[in-house]
């Protein structure tokens, strides 16, 4: 029978070769992958060896050593969930990802980079008014994923950005989408008041979420072509912006709170204009 320091020794060495293995697995993932299966089943062999054959407390009592062979299995499966821990974590950019991560390919037509013009035609095409949702600069990916959750949500027809100054469409923003962003058009402009005018030259009124002005969402009429734009999370629609939408609308409040979150006046202004639909079409 092999002595204890003989299988102490020997774990150790298998537990330094697994580390190596991992970090060669985060440098070379797609050869990982591929000899991943073989390594996983050696390392399952060499724990169920050393659980049937020297497992037992009383045989790690017995070699007069306080450290039963079963423990370094333990660590051998733990320094074999390492690097796919690891791996998960940096390809979903989180440690929040469940265990579970889906690499898709994209293409340039997909919907995260939608062409505006081809968009807008085809919007207008629909039997139903278009409808379209611009931010004017959000700057916290969790909001940008909810206002494009809340888009899809109330049938908006595409998600107008800026290119610039704007919070990209990161892990966290698609994350915060929920899957919109796979159904819903997403299109960057650079200039976000050429897109408007564009938008009201195609025949859709453009309305800006503000909270200093006398038209409410009670009193605006919401049911035909329509863009809402809303803005900043702290500096609202910006001056060039606000002065060129149709008009500026507000959201009712009779509480203590002076205003909402953005995501949240987003889906209660793309809410109420469906409301206003159907009322209308009832």
């Amino acid at each position: 029978m092999l002595s204890a320091s003989t299988v102490v020794i020997a774990g150790l060495v298998w537990v330094l070769l697994l580390f190596g293995v991992a970090l060669y697995g985060e440098r070379r993932a797609e050869r990982f992958a591929r000899i991943w299966p073989y390594v996983y089943a050696l390392s399952l062999a060499v724990y169920c060896t050393a659980w049937t054959f020297y497992g037992t407390v009383t045989q790690a009592a017995r070699w007069n050593t306080p450290i039963p062979p079963t423990f370094i299995g333990t660590i051998l499966l733990f320094a074999l969930a390492t690097p796919f821990l690891r791996r998960l974590a940096a390809l979903a950019q989180s440690d929040e990802h469940q265990g579970v991560v889906a690499l898709v390919e994209t293409s340039a037509d997909g919907t995260t980079g939608a062409d505006f013009d081809t968009v807008l035609a085809r919007s207008l095409k629909k039997s139903v008014p278009p409808l379209f949702l611009l931010l004017d600069q959000i700057q916290d990916p969790h909001n940008l994923g909810a206002c494009i959750r809340s888009a899809d949500a109330f049938g908006a027809d595409a998600v107008i950005l800026p290119k610039h100054g704007a919070a990209p469409l990161s892990a966290v923003a698609l994350k915060a989408a929920s899957g919109a962003t796979e159904t819903t058009p997403i299109c960057h402009v650079s200039n976000l008041v050429q897109c408007i005018e564009t938008l009201q030259q195609a025949g859709v009124w453009v309305l800006g979420a503000e909270m200093e002005t006398d038209a409410t969402l009670f009193n605006t009429t919401l049911t035909g072509p329509l863009a809402w734009v809303l803005g900043n999370e702290g500096k609202g629609l910006r001056r060039l912006t606000r002065e060129r939408c149709d008009a500026l609308v507000a959201i009712p409040m009779v509480g203590a709170v002076e205003s909402l979150n953005v995501s949240v006046a987003t889906a209660v202004c793309l809410y109420a204009t469906q409301a206003a639909r159907a009322k209308s079409s009832a």
